[in-house]
C-alpha cells in the first residue's frame, strides 16, 4: 500500500511503482476549508532556463507584492541555488526590511533545525525564508497557525537534463508516447505541489499560494492540479495579483 497527497497524476504512480490496470487506487478529498488557501497564478512571467536573467525582477515584484498585505513567515521555493541567489539579490536591493533567512547545501541536522525554529508566530518583521524545491523544506514539515503564512514557487520544478531523466523519457516515449512527461513534467508537478502543501497542515489555517510561471495557465499543467486548487485566481498583471491578495487577507 501507498499513501501520500501528491500522488497524482495516480496513473503515473501505478507504473512507476510496478502497478497496472487492474491495481486498486483510491483519491480523497481533502478535509480543509478550500476558502482558507488563497491560491493565485501569476500569468506572463517565464521563468525558463533562457528567460531567467530577463524575469528575474519580476519574479522580485510579485514576491514583494505578494508579502505585504500580511505580516507574517513566507517560504519562497526556487528550483535552483544559483536562481535563488539571483533572486534574493534583487530583493534585498528592492526591500531591506525583511528578515532574511536562506537555505544552503549540505546542511546540517542542527543548521535544519534552527531554520525551521525561526518561523515564530508574531515575528516583529516579516520573514522570507528562501528554499529549494524538492528539498528539505519542501516535504515533510509542518508549520501550523501564524508560523507560515504563504508560500510563492518559482517555476514549474522541472528536474535538470541528464542522462538518467533522458533514459526515462526514452523508455516512455516507446511506451506510451509521453517521456517527457514521465521524466520531467510529473516530476515537477509533485515537487510544486509537495512545496505548496506547506501552507495548510491543519483545518485551523490559512494562507496564500503563488505559482509564478507562464506555464501553470496551460492545459499540460493545469490537468496535474490537485481538485483542491479548483477556483485559483489567474492574474495577467502585477495590478491583478496585488488587488488579490490584499481581497483574501480582508475576507
Amino acid at each position: 500500500m501507498f499513501f501520500s497527497a501528491t500522488l497524482l497524476p495516480m496513473q503515473y504512480y501505478v507504473n512507476l511503482l510496478g502497478g497496472g490496470d487492474s491495481s486498486y487506487t483510491m483519491r480523497l478529498a481533502s478535509a480543509f476549508p478550500r476558502k482558507n488557501l488563497g491560491l493565485c497564478l501569476a500569468k506572463g512571467i517565464s521563468t525558463r532556463f533562457k528567460d531567467r536573467e530577463n524575469s528575474i525582477k519580476q519574479v522580485a515584484e510579485c514576491i514583494n507584492t505578494a508579502v505585504k498585505h500580511k505580516k507574517g513567515n513566507y517560504l519562497v521555493y526556487c528550483s535552483s541555488y544559483l536562481y535563488m541567489k539571483d533572486i534574493l539579490k534583487v530583493i534585498e536591493e528592492y526591500n531591506n526590511d525583511y528578515d532574511i533567512i536562506v537555505q544552503n547545501q549540505d546542511m546540517s541536522e542542527e543548521h535544519k533545525e534552527e531554520f525551521l525554529q525561526s518561523f515564530q508566530a508574531d515575528k516583529e518583521k516579516t520573514m522570507l525564508g528562501f528554499a529549494v524545491m524538492g528539498g528539505m523544506f519542501s516535504e515533510g514539515i509542518d508549520l501550523t497557525g501564524d508560523r507560515l503564512s504563504g508560500a510563492i514557487i518559482v517555476g514549474v520544478g522541472l528536474p535538470q537534463l541528464c542522462l538518467e531523466r533522458d533514459v526515462i523519457k526514452d523508455y516512455f516515449d516507446k511506451q506510451n508516447g509521453v517521456g517527457f512527461d514521465y521524466a520531467y513534467k510529473f516530476p515537477g508537478m509533485n515537487k510544486v505541489q509537495q512545496a505548496a502543501g506547506r501552507v495548510i497542515r491543519t483545518e485551523h489555517d490559512k494562507g496564500i499560494v503563488v505559482l509564478i510561471d507562464d506555464r501553470f495557465d496551460q492545459i499540460g499543467y493545469k490537468k496535474l492540479f490537485p481538485k483542491e486548487w479548483e477556483g485559483h485566481f489567474v492574474a495577467g498583471n502585477i495590478s491583478r495579483l496585488d488587488e488579490f491578495i490584499a481581497s483574501f487577507w480582508e475576507a
